[in-house]
């Protein structure tokens, strides 16, 4: 997955690129770099995508993680 396809997905789910790195448990500059124009997501994020995509209640989740 492209780092511009990242991001879109992680948009059209409905949470920040900050938010992903706390579920993905990398640095949020990290994940910056992944989606940027060039970057390249590695196969470990894309997992983690697809199973934030199947989580019903993420965004309640993601903020109750956050606080």
């Amino acid at each position: 997955m492209t780092g511009p396809e990242l991001r879109a997905a992680l948009a059209g789910l409905g949470i920040s690129r900050y938010q992903f790195a706390i579920v993905a448990r990398v640095d949020p500059s990290t994940v910056y770099k992944w989606t940027k124009p060039g970057g390249v997501a590695p196969g470990y994020a894309v997992a983690i995508y697809e199973l934030l995509r199947q989580v019903k209640g993420l965004r309640k989740l993601l903020r109750e993680r956050a606080a």
